[in-house]
């Protein structure tokens, strides 16, 4: 947790005791309930597994998803990271917990700029590296590390979108149609 958050996203199961020993999701969270419930598990001493293979098929299509309003994902991330801001203080200080609160929104946002830019949403791109460029602006000594995410997160998403052996799913429902 101290170098970093790397929950899972949408990726997980829970034991149902536990899930409601933590109080379940927080509905009045915009997005990062997974995060949010993660957070909750860690703050009252639940332990995690890793499973070391794939249990989630991602399809990607057209529909509205929160990543594609980049708006609405910025405001839910501070609101989740605003919600988290005293566990953090407690945790690891004042001072390095505000560090890790800001880090954790560049690093989010970041990739939310990539996905964005690998769809072709250009404008939500610049949004969303605008947000990240505007908080890291608060804290001086995070700036490096916010255009090294911007940077990293944006061109490996581009690389990874127009190298990707992803299946085009339009052209997989034509062809299973036509059989």
């Amino acid at each position: 947790m101290a170098n970093g958050a790397g929950t899972p996203s949408s990726s997980f199961l829970f034991v149902r005791q536990a899930l409601i020993g933590v109080g379940g999701f927080d509905e009045k969270l915009k997005s990062g309930l997974d995060h949010d419930i993660w957070m909750s598990l860690a703050a009252n001493e639940y332990s995690s597994e890793a499973v070391r293979r794939a249990l989630v098929i991602v399809r990607r299509d057209s529909r509205q998803t929160m990543m594609s309003d980049a708006a609405t994902r910025i405001r839910g991330i501070d609101q989740f990271v605003n919600k988290w801001l005293p566990t953090y203080q407690e945790w690891f200080g004042v001072t390095r917990g505000n560090r890790y609160a800001t880090k954790y929104f560049i690093r989010v946002i970041c990739r939310l700029a990539g996905e964005q830019l690998s769809r072709g949403a250009v404008r939500n791109a610049c949004v969303s590296g605008w947000a990240v460029l505007m908080r890291a602006g608060r804290h001086p000594r995070l700036t490096p590390f916010a255009a090294y995410w911007l940077l990293r997160c944006c061109i490996s998403s581009v690389i990874h979108s127009r190298y990707s052996l992803r299946p085009n799913l339009t052209e997989s429902r034509r062809i299973a149609s036509d059989r």
